[in-house]
């Protein structure tokens, strides 16, 4: 999750640790051969790697997604098909053929979130009345489903870094603010502000209810809220 604030990996690395999760970073695999003993119901797999094995009764290759499109015959109607055949939509998800419209995996929303967001839209397009906003934020926030879940939006700290901004950075951990005194939730906030005019530019949080307050840092972000601004907030 190379896209996540270095806290936010940080913290991911440190809770998967403590669950005895071993991860081998920057390792190739060389191959993957059925082990000895294996039944259908409970397999045995080996996973050959630069001078090691590991045996296991399950492998996952989580490395990116494609459109499922295949026997659909999309290309017949006029259907386009873009990278990773993924179904070529416009703002409203709308494909520009008939009345096909395309939401979800196979037209990019790749975040559970972000599907549900391109079906309102094609929903109130095909048949709302027509009378609605639609409007591109200029920060939206994000949501791993982890435990504990981690949420962002706008530029971390190393983005921040690399555009070589005048910023600074504000952490808290839950049990700093009240409501976390009360509850015992771990957890924490942070954020990236400029400097000069002490403008929100990112806002990431690792803990119980991330996926809920991250739009708060979003509304933050696109409504141009100062730190200033922010002394004002009851958390």
């Amino acid at each position: 999750l190379q896209m996540l604030d270095c806290d936010l990996q940080a913290a991911l690395l440190a809770e998967l640790a403590a669950n005895q999760v071993e991860l081998l970073l920057k390792t190739a695999i060389q191959r993957i051969v059925r082990g000895q003993g294996g039944t259908r119901g409970h397999p045995v797999l080996i996973v050959e790697l630069d001078g090691r094995e590991l045996h296991c009764d399950c492998f996952l290759s989580a490395t990116g997604r494609s459109g499922a499109v295949e026997g659909v015959n999309l290309e017949a109607v006029g259907v386009k098909l873009g990278r990773g055949k993924m179904i070529q939509v416009d703002e409203n998800q709308y494909t520009g053929v008939g009345q096909i419209y395309a939401v979800g995996d196979c037209a990019g929303g790749n975040l559970a979130t972000l599907g549900q967001a391109q079906a309102v839209r094609a929903v109130r397009k095909m048949f709302g009345s027509g009378m609605y906003t639609l409007k591109d934020k200029e920060a939206k926030p994000y949501i791993v489903w982890t435990i504990p879940e981690v949420a962002w939006v706008g530029l971390n700290e190393q983005e921040a870094q690399q555009k070589e901004l005048d910023f600074g950075v504000v952490r808290m951990d839950y049990h700093r603010a009240v409501r976390g005194i009360v509850s015992g939730e771990e957890g924490f906030l942070k954020m990236i502000y400029d400097r000069p005019h002490g403008r929100v530019l990112g806002v990431h949080i690792c803990g119980v209810q991330a996926g809920e307050l991250i739009n708060f840092g979003a509304d933050a972000i696109n409504n141009g809220t100062t730190i200033f601004d922010m002394l004002q907030f009851v958390f």
